[in-house]
């Protein structure tokens, strides 16, 4: 009865032979696959060592970038402190420019008053011109009455 037993537990060769053929198969398509997957593996590896290539240059352009950025913004500032002193000067003049105008109303009040004394000075004249000739003839008459009388 062991030998019927200990049969029980073995199984035929033939039959082994068939299942292992078959776990041979399925283990050669396993491979294949397995092959197919490390393909395709290592395209996605290159794949990505050529991103991160991509992405180093990048990243180098980007702070070649900034630098600029850096030094555009440094400029700015240098503008703007520039700007404040300008328009500070600006109002400066500003303020300068108001005084000599209030100084030029003045002159021109005072020159329109001048003007104003030229023409009374001129109307004088005129008067006085008159006044000299009506007492030059009345000289003459004088003279030409005491040389008559005389």
């Amino acid at each position: 009865m062991e030998e019927q037993i200990q049969n029980k537990d073995f199984m035929p060769k033939a039959q082994v032979e068939i299942m292992l053929e078959g776990i041979r198969s399925d283990f050669k398509v396993f491979g294949e696959k397995l092959e197919m997957v490390d393909a395709r593996l290592m395209n996605v590896e290159n794949k990505v060592d050529v991103i991160e290539e991509k992405v180093e240059r990048i990243d180098l352009r980007l702070m070649n970038v900034e630098n600029k950025v850096d030094v555009i913004e440094e400029k700015v500032e240098r503008i703007d402190l520039r700007l404040i002193n300008v328009e500070n000067r600006l109002v400066d003049v500003e303020n300068k420019v108001e005084a000599v105008d209030a100084r030029l109303i003045s002159v021109e009040n005072k020159s329109d008053l001048i003007l104003e004394d030229i023409d009374a000075v001129k109307a004088n004249n005129v008067n006085s011109k008159e006044i000299n000739i009506d007492h030059e003839n009345r000289i003459l008459k004088l003279e030409k009455s005491s040389l008559a009388i005389g």
